[in-house]
Order: C-alpha cells, then sequence, then structure tokens
C-alpha cells in the first residue's frame, strides 16, 4: 500500500492549521498585554490630572470634583497599574500626599508611571535629572 499522498496532503495541512492556531493564540495574548498597559497608562494619566486639579483648584466644587476622580484614579491604578508605581504612590500616601511637602516623593511615582508605560530603564530613582524637574515643573508647577 502506498500511504505517500497522506503525507503530502495531511502533513501542510496540520502545519497550516498549526501555524494559524499559534498565529491567534500569540495575537490573543498580544491583545491582552496591550490593553493592560493602556488602562494603566490611562489611570496614570487620571491621576496625574486629578492631582494638578487638586491642586491649582480655586473652588471648594472644583476641588471635590478633583478628589472625586483623585480617587477613581487611584482605584484603577490599584487594579492595573505596575508594582513599582503602586509601591511609589503607596510611599507618596505614607507621607502624607502632600506635593508642596513631599514632590520628590510625588515625582518618583510619576517618573515609575513614565518608565512602566514607556519602558525606560534608564530613568532609575534620580529625581535630580533634567527630565525629572521638567515634569515636576509640568505637573506641580514652576515654583514647586
Amino acid at each position: 500500500m502506498q500511504y505517500h499522498w497522506i503525507v503530502t496532503a495531511v502533513v501542510p495541512l496540520v502545519g497550516v492549521i498549526g501555524a494559524g492556531l499559534l498565529s491567534y493564540y500569540a495575537a490573543i495574548n498580544n491583545i491582552g498585554r496591550q490593553t493592560r498597559v493602556t488602562q494603566a497608562a490611562a489611570s496614570y494619566v487620571d491621576y496625574l490630572t486629578a492631582v494638578a486639579n487638586i491642586k491649582f483648584a480655586q473652588t471648594p466644587h472644583e476641588k471635590e470634583v478633583a478628589r472625586a476622580g483623585f480617587a477613581a484614579a487611584k482605584a484603577r491604578i490599584a487594579i492595573y497599574g505596575a508594582h513599582e508605581v503602586v509601591a511609589a504612590l503607596a510611599e507618596f500616601e505614607r507621607k502624607g500626599a502632600d506635593t508642596a511637602k513631599n514632590s520628590d516623593e510625588f515625582l518618583q511615582a510619576a517618573m515609575e508611571m513614565r518608565k512602566h508605560t514607556w519602558k525606560e530603564k534608564q530613568l532609575g530613582k534620580d529625581t535630580q535629572n533634567p527630565l525629572s524637574k521638567d515634569i515636576k515643573t509640568l505637573l506641580l508647577g514652576p515654583s514647586s
């Protein structure tokens, strides 16, 4: 009996199906990872926006609205945030969460957010580098 037709017909078909399944699972995994990073980045932006809104709010109503956004952003960071970001924000909270008194801790948290979102390994814990100083000025104003 000659079964060479099975080899020439079935083996390529199995290869194509296998490659398709691997491609599918790789794409699903990549979409999940992208979604997590996108959710984390959005929660980081919401947190930083809320901090700025609280700092620059002029009426009690503006502060109340900003604090609500702040609480929501913190909850989202607790779910989607990277471990290093959560740890840096927890340190900022433990020290009073006051951007005037604890601007270095706040800045460190912001730099961790940037590092996690952009995968910037070189940022480290240096809150005195030029980028850190520029980000501090953007978020807290020139007098901070």
